[in-house]
């Protein structure tokens, strides 16, 4: 019974009064996983993902709910690129055709 306690207490961040998932959450969940380093985590398929995701929620009106939303939207986007790097290979940028397709879906 401990267990299904702490999950209620945890899960009560990610559900809204009205039942619903908390969008705001979902966004800065995205964007924690784009914080990491990107040697490790963040690769050609996590920022897909991570920026499908973020695409979705703004189609949704997730930043209709206030400037807090806006920003972490913009912060994944711009930790996209700056995973992705320089299109011309400078540096540690990752070049090839789906590198280039997620410069610029972001």
């Amino acid at each position: 019974m401990i267990v299904f306690n702490n999950l209620g207490k945890i899960a009560r961040r990610y559900i809204t009064g009205a039942g619903g998932i908390d969008y705001e959450i979902v966004l800065l969940a995205v964007s924690s996983v784009f914080k990491r380093d990107p040697s490790q985590v963040c690769s050609l398929r996590v920022l897909e993902a991570g920026l499908n995701i973020c695409e979705l929620l703004i189609e949704m009106g997730v930043l209709k709910l206030g400037e807090h939303a806006h920003e972490i939207s913009m912060g994944i986007a711009r930790r996209a690129l700056q995973v992705l790097g320089c299109p011309h290979g400078c540096n540690d940028g990752v070049r090839g055709p789906p590198a280039d397709f997620l410069r610029n879906q972001s």
